[in-house]
């Protein structure tokens, strides 16, 4: 398989890829003169540069997230000898494909001081290429008794530089927390779960697995995005490979299977609706693991979080590049997520044209599409249509139909976005917090408050200390008043609520012979919605 799938529109330049400075990074006043000088050297090359679009690599930026369209995250099972004969081949792979971020599974390191409170530390490498020193970060994390498990990744001095934090399970998970612009948080797992044959002696292994990985989904954080990869041991895409009603977790009599913990594991993932990122890219995607006798599995791969997707180019799966039964799987983000451009520029005429200097939101920000001119919906059509054309006839027509797709895709996503960030469009405050339950949710605390106030309104009317000569009725009398009502009950089953079609028949006008039915339905109808509510949540 061709592991250059990456190559957009030229031969990556393998040192050019990476910009490695370790040396500022214990030095507090050298960083902090550093980001000074990088700050105004940015903001020197903004007022120079009119002509950048976020593809080319010859402008002169300081951060080299700039200088390729992709950012390489990968997993591999190494089945051991790392330190042997294997580490010196693989960091080459990582320049020549330009990856930055390698998780290595099974690495057969076994250290019994390794504990959960110990803090892993990472070790600097310098690797010769070209006559120059390229540092990468090892960040070993041994198994305290089990020396065919361990995990470890590698991580070039670029995205060293953005780790904040990293948690660790002995042996089987390691945590790293990165930091970039404009409060974005990037997540990435790298797990190795026991194989399934081997469970019943791993149980409290899998279940500080599972338990880590649900509390770090369940917390709510809008600026986090993850990436969870490794080697899991189980298909996915298999069936019943997620947990039903009928399966326990009480192990006592052993009723669990020996798969329970992998099923529950995938059962989390699919619960916050993380994909596959290969799954996406490739319809039907080759294997990830054959041994010795050429039986082969779909084993080793890499999970996204939904908000993750978009920002993602490609994923593949390509043949390792050291001796091991496992294949390698790659996923290709976009530079802008790590490095996003502070001015958008679109070069469709011989002057550069610089459009908007804003292209981003605040986070309470929206765009008022219902506000939107003909004008400007004119405006953006021939900015989308120009700005694709440019993109486009920049990058030569691949011969792989894949990397093909891939290219226009992303073409089209950056066309779109490039001309909503050009054009004024009018913004609107936004509750961030709107959207943290499910549509359904949401959809039944709405219909939960509409017949509460119902409910409300009809006593005060009825009430006999309440004149109701001074209460309005528009919350029931008029036109189309009670289409939400009938709505609603068109979701429900009368017989449920021990009631009859008929008394969903409303009276469109208030009356005093109507209150006490109407309010006992009501509060039938509201009891329902309760307990729906509280099913979901």
């Amino acid at each position: 398989m061709d592991t250059n799938l990456l190559d957009t529109d030229r031969p990556l330049n393998p040192i050019n890829n990476f910009s490695f400075t370790p040396s500022s990074f214990n030095n507090p006043k050298k960083q902090k003169n550093q980001k000074k000088n990088y700050n105004n050297t940015d903001k020197t090359n903004k007022k120079r540069d009119h002509t950048r679009t976020g593809f080319n690599g010859d402008f002169p930026v300081y951060s080299n997230f700039n200088s390729s369209s992709s950012i390489n995250f990968a997993t591999l099972n190494l089945q051991g000898g790392f330190e042997t004969n294997k580490k010196h081949d693989l960091i080459t792979y990582m320049i020549d494909s330009n990856i930055h971020c390698l998780l290595l599974t099974e690495t057969h390191l076994k250290d019994p001081k390794n504990i959960p409170t110990i803090r892993l530390k990472a070790t600097s490498f310098k690797y010769i290429q070209n006559n120059k020193n390229i540092t990468f970060y090892i960040i070993h994390n041994p198994s305290p008794t089990q020396s065919a498990s361990g995990v470890s990744f590698i991580i070039s001095s670029l995205l060293y530089q953005r780790i904040q934090k990293i948690e660790h399970i002995p042996g089987r998970l390691i945590h790293i927390t990165f930091f970039f612009k404009r409060h974005e948080q990037l997540h990435v797992l790298g797990i190795y779960l026991p194989p399934i044959t081997s469970s019943k002696n791993n149980t409290e292994t899998l279940k500080s697995i599972n338990l880590y990985l649900k509390t770090h989904l369940n917390s709510k954080n809008q600026y986090k995005k993850n990436i969870i990869m490794g080697d899991f041991n189980i298909n996915p895409h298999k069936p019943n490979t997620t947990l039903t009603t009928n399966d326990t977790e009480d192990n006592s009599d052993g009723h669990v299977t020996l798969a329970f913990y992998h099923k529950k594991f995938l059962t989390t993932l699919r619960h916050h609706t993380y994909k596959d990122i290969v799954k996406i890219y490739n319809e039907t995607p080759s294997y990830t693991f054959k041994n010795t006798s050429n039986h082969t599995s779909y084993i080793d791969i890499i999970f996204v979080s939904p908000n993750l997707i978009s920002h993602t180019i490609c994923a593949s799966i390509v043949d390792a590049p050291i001796h091991t039964d496992h294949r390698l799987i790659l996923v290709a983000l976009n530079h802008k997520f790590f490095n996003p451009s502070n001015i958008n520029f679109i070069t469709n005429t011989p002057d550069s044209i610089e459009l908007n200097r804003k292209n981003s939101l605040a986070h309470n920000e929206r765009y008022n599409y219902k506000k939107i001119t003909k004008a400007q919906w004119v405006d953006f059509k021939n900015f989308v249509w120009d700005n694709f054309l440019l993109r486009s006839n920049k990058n030569p027509t691949p011969n792989n139909p894949q990397k093909y797709v891939n290219i226009t895709f992303e073409n089209i996503v950056q066309s779109i976005q490039s001309a909503i960030n050009a054009i004024n469009f009018p913004i609107i405050k936004h509750n961030h917090h709107q959207y943290e339950m499910s549509y359904k949710i949401r959809i039944l605390e709405n219909d939960q408050h509409y017949i509460t106030r119902l409910i409300r309104s009809l006593n005060r009317y009825f009430t006999p200390q309440t004149s109701n000569i001074y209460i309005s009725t528009n919350f029931w009398n008029g036109h189309k008043k009670l289409n939400r009502l009938k709505r609603i009950c068109s979701n429900i089953d009368p017989l449920s609520l021990e009631l009859t079609a008929a008394n969903f028949i409303w009276s469109p006008y208030l009356t005093s012979s109507h209150y006490e039915s109407s309010l006992k339905i009501l509060l039938k109808i509201k009891n329902y919605i309760d307990a729906q509510l509280q099913e979901e949540t």
